[in-house]
């Protein structure tokens, strides 16, 4: 274990960040139960992270982005984050937070795929099969239904 305070620290913001981060399909469905609709919950959930980050930056001084830098910041945010977090409650609402969770957990395949499209990254026959068993898990789960309920 570790001995120096800052690497000690370091561990209780990851095992911080994997409680919360588990609790997003429970608390997301509790929330959609007592009437919120999924973007009401997208927006409080963005809202409170978005408030928790900048005061962890601002108390560390880690805030620190050219003001050229800013405004690009701030779009990529409120666009990408946006639609990130939205499209993850509106899976919840329409396939249970199972579901959601394992699309969720395919993002590093999709970041894969993208790359390669995008900026012509190189990836080794091994990656290439890991992510082609990712993406075919991906679409067994998607054609399974799950428990789709929309109509």
């Amino acid at each position: 274990m570790a001995k120096d305070p800052k690497q000690m620290t370091g561990y209780l913001y990851v095992l911080a960040a994997a409680v919360l981060w588990s609790l997003i399909g429970p608390f997301s469905k509790i929330c959609m139960e007592e009437g919120l609709a999924p973007l009401e919950v997208a927006f409080w959930r963005a809202l409170l992270g978005g408030i928790c980050f900048f005061a962890q930056t601002g108390i560390c001084g880690g805030a620190r982005i050219p003001v050229k830098h800013a405004l690009f910041f701030c779009l990529f945010g409120v666009l990408s984050i946006s639609v990130f977090f939205s499209s993850l409650q509106i899976s919840i609402q329409l396939s249970g937070a199972a579901m959601a969770m394992v699309l969720l957990y395919t993002a590093p395949a999709w970041v894969a795929v993208f790359s390669r499209i995008l900026f012509h990254e190189s990836f080794s026959s091994r990656k290439g099969i890991a992510l082609g068993l990712a993406l075919f898990g991906t679409a067994l789960v998607c054609f399974s239904g799950g428990s789709l309920n929309a109509g």
